[in-house]
């Protein structure tokens, strides 16, 4: 896939970002690395900050040099002509073993500045030293017994191996233990006494992927081993809510009315019988799934039962207008929440929660998913059917 860019850039802005995207055409045919770019970034906008031809350009021109180089650093590929600057998408083809070890490598030599910038931070380091070497009045054992001794592991399993029969499986089933443990609030490791949340969020930074935020609401796990002395961690892993509203999956699913009124199209067009039969069950299936989701809301601190028995426009237009009020509220409260000081902090399980109760959380997502239904319910009917070759009303 291939994308022109149309920038905003005039005269020497313009002729400038032009000889800069031939640059970095340049370095990624020669391989460059992600730091290379960098460097080169840093000299571009560097260059711009005293060019006094840029005028009203400058800050324009800085963010296309940096969005630029941040997409050639994510492999999107430079291409010059004679019309303009294109971009060409990442090979997105299968890849052989060998090739994905290569790419994976490739990203992870990408990531390796902002890994060394997280680590940059004094908060962070001091974190990972407290951790691992407690003082004596915390009263905590280091983290680093939760890691377990490759020797000791290698012959839990070699046992296992040189066994046979009733005793290898025997064997087999006890050498390595796992289970999932739930990161919550305030709780401390046995073994330890260090913080759950502090033992997930120090196992996180392991990774080759920088901590960035994850929004919504989260379920943070520990992996560990009962088989090892002090249950070591095998690995994390988290669950997070899915969002309100995601296109490609609303409509893989078919819960939207687009692909719903889609569906009873291409139905119409199948002879008579075929048509009818499969709009009736289009119907009846789209009205069972909607009367589902209406039985499991509570609706009584938004809805009269009368109102929610035979909803008009006018109820549908309030509730979206009270959803729109606790949208308001909320991103009132958000922009008034201090924000942590390292990026790392935004995946601390514990990290102060926005100041929104769970009653107000709880209204609001009543009142979207009430929204959902009855939109859905209301914006299917008879009418929506209107131009079918087959129309079909009861």
């Amino acid at each position: 896939m291939f994308a022109p860019i149309h920038h905003k850039l005039e005269g020497m802005a313009a002729d400038r970002f032009r000889s800069f995207a031939g640059q970095l055409q340049r370095l990624q045919k020669q391989g460059a690395c992600a730091e290379h770019l960098d460097t080169i970034c840093k000299d571009e906008i560097e260059w711009a900050r005293f060019e006094p031809g840029l005028q009203s350009d400058r800050k324009k021109y800085e963010a296309s040099v940096r969005l630029l180089t941040d997409l050639a650093k994510l492999r999107w590929r430079i291409v010059l002509d004679g019309f303009g600057i294109e971009l060409a998408a990442p090979n997105a083809r299968r890849m052989r073993s060998m090739e994905v070890t290569a790419y994976k490598d490739a990203v992870r030599q990408e990531l390796a500045s902002q890994l060394r910038q997280q680590f940059s931070g004094k908060a962070v380091r001091e974190f990972i030293r407290r951790m691992e070497a407690p003082a004596p009045s915390a009263l905590k054992r280091s983290v680093l017994e939760l890691i377990a001794d490759g020797r000791e592991l290698r012959s839990r399993l070699l046992s296992a191996s040189e066994a046979s029969g009733v005793k290898r499986e025997q064997l087999c089933h006890t050498a390595v233990r796992p289970y999932l443990q739930l990161v919550e609030p305030d709780a401390a490791d046995r073994y330890t006494g260090q913080q759950l949340s502090d033992i997930w969020r120090y196992f996180r930074y392991t990774w080759s992927i920088p901590a960035t935020n994850v929004p919504g609401r989260n379920l943070f796990y520990l992996i560990r081993d009962a088989a090892h002395s002090s249950h070591a961690v095998m690995g994390i892993t988290a669950l997070s809510n899915a969002p309100l509203a995601l296109r490609d999956r609303d409509n893989a699913i078919g819960w939207t009315a687009s692909i719903t009124q889609a569906r009873a199209s291409k139905l119409a067009l199948l002879p008579e019988a075929e048509a009818r039969a499969g709009l009736a069950r289009l119907l009846h299936d789209l009205e069972a799934n909607v009367q589902i989701g209406l039985d499991s809301i509570s609706h009584d601190e938004l809805l009269l039962p009368h109102e929610a028995a035979e909803p008009n426009e006018d109820v549908i237009q309030r509730l979206r207008w009270r959803a729109a009020e606790f949208a308001e509220r909320r991103a009132s409260i958000l922009g008034d929440w201090e924000l942590p000081v390292t990026v790392s902090e935004l995946e601390e399980p514990t990290y102060g929660e926005p100041d929104v109760s769970d009653d107000v959380l709880s209204l609001e997502s009543k009142v979207y998913q009430y929204l959902r239904q009855k939109s859905g319910c209301l914006c299917m009917n008879s009418s929506d059917f209107r131009g079918l070759e087959n129309p079909v009303v009861d």
